[in-house]
This record gives C-alpha cells, sequence and structure tokens, in this order.
C-alpha cells in the first residue's frame, strides 16, 4: 500500500505514514531503514524527526533515547541547516545523560558552530551538578574561565570562574598564575590577596607560609599601592622567619619610607564626619567639667533629736502642753 500511494497515487506523505503505522505495529530495523529511504527521497525530514521523538517517548532505556537524540540533532544540523535546534535538542537529552559523557563533545561543537556561548555555559554548570569529583568539576569551571575570556570579552566574569575553581583545587599553582594575570587585566588585587590568603591557610610547613606571605606583601606594596599594609605584611612574616635578611630589609626600607605614621582614625574624618556632623574634638583639647566627675562624700545634716521617731516627740511635747 505505501508503494502503491507513493508510485502510482504520487502521495509521498501519504507512503510515508502508512510505512510510520507499520512500524508502530512491528518496530524493527527494516521498517525503520524504509521509513528513512522515503524521508530521504522526498524530504520528509519533520516526518522522520516525529518518528524518532515517538521512538524515544516509548524507551525506557536511557543510552537509546540519547542516541534518537543524536540523530534529532543530526538531521536538524545537516538536514534543516538548524544548529540551534540541534543543540537545543542535546541540551534536553542531558536530562538522560547528566554528567555529559556522551553529549558533551557534540554540544560542544554545535555551540561552537551557533556561536550559543550562553547556553554552552549553562550546559557546563548543568553538566557540573551531574559529577562528583572535584577534579571534573574544576575542568568545567577552568573551560567556563576560557569560554567567558576568549569567546564572550568578559574576563571578570573569567576571574570569578577561577576563584571558584582555586577553591576546588587544593591550591593549584597554575590557576594561581591565571588568577593573578586576570587582576592584572581587571584591577581585582583584594581578590586576588584573598587567594594568597587561602594558600598561606593551605600551606603546612614554615617556609611555605613564608614565601605566601613575602609574595602577598609584595602584592600589597606594588599594586594595591598601600605601604602600611605591606609593612604589616612584611611583618607577619618576619615573626615567622626572623633570620631572614631580606624580609628584615623590606621592613627597614618601608620603615623609611613610611615615617612617621599615624592611625588611620586620626588622620581621616569618620563616616559620622562625612555626613556633615562635627568632627570629634580631640582628648586635649577638651574643655574640663566645672564640677568633679566622682562627688565627694558628705555626712548628711544631723537633726537635733535624730534617735527618735517623729511621732514619739509629737506625743511627748503634747504631754508637756498638758502638763
Amino acid at each position: 500500500m505505501a508503494g502503491a500511494a507513493e508510485t502510482m497515487l504520487k502521495e509521498p506523505r501519504r507512503a510515508f505514514d502508512l510505512l510510520r503505522r507499520a512500524y508502530v505495529e512491528k518496530p524493527d530495523e527494516e521498517a525503520l531503514a524504509r521509513l528513512e529511504a522515503a524521508a530521504e527521497a522526498h524530504g520528509l525530514w519533520e516526518d522522520l524527526i516525529k518518528v524518532y521523538a515517538g521512538e524515544g517517548a516509548r524507551s525506557a532505556d536511557p543510552l537509546a533515547q540519547v542516541q534518537l537524540a543524536i540523530k534529532v540533532a543530526g538531521l536538524c544540523e545537516s538536514r534543516l541547516q538548524q544548529p540551534a535546534r540541534a543543540f537545543t535538542v542535546l541540551r534536553e537529552a542531558l536530562a538522560h545523560d547528566p554528567a555529559g559523557t556522551v553529549l558533551l563533545p557534540e554540544l560542544e561543537r554545535l555551540a561552537r558552530t551557533s556561536k550559543d556561548w550562553q547556553g554552552l555555559l549553562d550546559v557546563y554548570a548543568q553538566v557540573a551538578r551531574g559529577r562528583t569529583q572535584p577534579e571534573e568539576r574544576f575542568a568545567l569551571l577552568c573551560l567556563r574561565a576560557n569560554l567567558r575570556e576568549t569567546e564572550m570579552g568578559d574576563p571578570s566574569g573569567a576571574f570569578d570562574e577561577l576563584l571558584r575553581a582555586f577553591a576546588l583545587s587544593q591550591g593549584n599553582e597554575v590557576t594561581r598564575l591565571e588568577i593573578l594575570r586576570l587582576a592584572e587585566a581587571t584591577g581585582r588585587w583584594e581578590d586576588a590577596l584573598s587567594v594568597e590568603g587561602q594558600a598561606f591557610a593551605r600551606a603546612t610547613t614554615t617556609a611555605e607560609k613564608v614565601t605566601v606571605a613575602r609574595r602577598a606583601a609584595a602584592l600589597v606594596e606594588d599594586k594595591v599601592k598601600d605601604r602600611v599594609r605591606a609593612f604589616r605584611a612584611y611583618l607577619n612574616a618576619f615573626r615567622l622567619a626572623p633570620e631572614d635578611g631580606e624580609i628584615a630589609g623590606n621592613l627597614w626600607r618601608l620603615g623609611a619610607l613610611i615615617g612617621r605614621y599615624q592611625e588611620a582614625d586620626a588622620r581621616q574624618p569618620s563616616a559620622r564626619c562625612a555626613r556633615g556632623a562635627s568632627p570629634p574634638i580631640p582628648r586635649s583639647r577638651r574643655p574640663r567639667s566645672t564640677c568633679s566627675r566622682r562627688r565627694r562624700w558628705q555626712p548628711a545634716e544631723r537633726l537635733p533629736d535624730a534617735g527618735i521617731r517623729r511621732g514619739h516627740r509629737r506625743n511627748r511635747d503634747q504631754r508637756r502642753g498638758h502638763r
């Protein structure tokens, strides 16, 4: 019947529908091959996609559903010239492949073809939730950082991704150097110093701690441009290694550059002053109070008959009057 509808009646869509019904009643490779041949001959790709979708809905095997999604994506890309649609199909199929073992390479290729960088970022985040090993999640964060910097032109976003990757990597040196490079581009030296703080906390030996402390002090002096904080950072390193001549030399040098130092609270007006309130009066300039802070103890005035209660004294005066 399908052959007659195709050859005699010149109705290829009706012939395809008959072949589809035959495939639903008896699904086998031969019937599917006839369907694919009919779709190839008459360009019925949307109808073939519906066949694949129905097959995937009937299947309970996640791997089979993934393979059918790959077939549908291939039709969307090659036959319909819709790579964005193919990317969407595979992204929805990640529900059957949470770790992206099969689908992630195809998704990366399709995203680069359609330049859907935000979609690829979302795919990396979805796949990271399906992977439990820290090493795999670290690698995905590095991929996100590279994508943000190279394709999306977002070095600050790449910096954030590398901060999260460094927290997972337990102090990866390559990641730390990449963070320093992006800090140079974004000016986020305080965040770079927080990375050095994490490295200091993870250091297990005194030598490693001294190295990290010296490195952080150099960052504060050269990049943050705060000599006082740098002096304090070198002082912390000096407490760990008092015999280190380089640290001592930096302390002497910074001390000479700083000179006499007053605390920030004495040099800068407080936030209350910035709002318009009068600045606090120094203690040396405050007017002295006319009254003493501590009151001297003075005895109470003694009444003449303090030892007699008032009621008794009144009765006594009355008795004397009657006399």
